[in-house]
C-alpha cells in the first residue's frame, strides 16, 4: 500500500520540486536585477553623494536614500506583477 501511495505521489512531488526550483531561480534573478539597477543608479550619483556629504549629510542619510529608492523600485515591481497576475488569472479562467 505504501508503494502504491508513493508511486501516485511521485508526479506531484516532482512538479512541486520543479516549481520550487523555478521560484527560487526567479527570486534570485529578481534580486540580481534590483541590485544591478541600484548599483547603476549609485554609480551615476557618486558626485551628488559626495556633495551631500560635504554639506553635512551623514552616511546613514545617504544609505537611507539609496535603500528607500531601491525599496520603492521593488514595491513598484511587486505591485505591477501582482496586478498583472490577477488580470491574467481572470483572463485565462474566463477562456476555459
Amino acid at each position: 500500500m505504501e508503494q502504491a501511495v508513493a508511486r501516485s505521489l511521485r508526479t506531484r512531488r516532482l512538479t512541486n520540486l520543479l516549481l520550487a526550483a523555478f521560484a527560487a531561480s526567479a527570486l534570485l534573478l529578481a534580486a540580481l536585477g534590483i541590485y544591478g539597477v541600484v548599483s547603476l543608479t549609485v554609480s551615476g550619483r557618486i558626485h551628488e553623494f559626495g556633495i551631500r556629504l560635504a554639506l553635512g549629510a551623514q552616511a546613514g542619510d545617504i544609505f537611507r536614500l539609496v535603500v528607500g529608492q531601491g525599496l520603492l523600485l521593488a514595491l513598484t515591481g511587486v505591485t505591477i506583477g501582482l496586478a498583472s497576475a490577477s488580470w491574467l488569472t481572470r483572463f485565462l479562467g474566463s477562456s476555459v
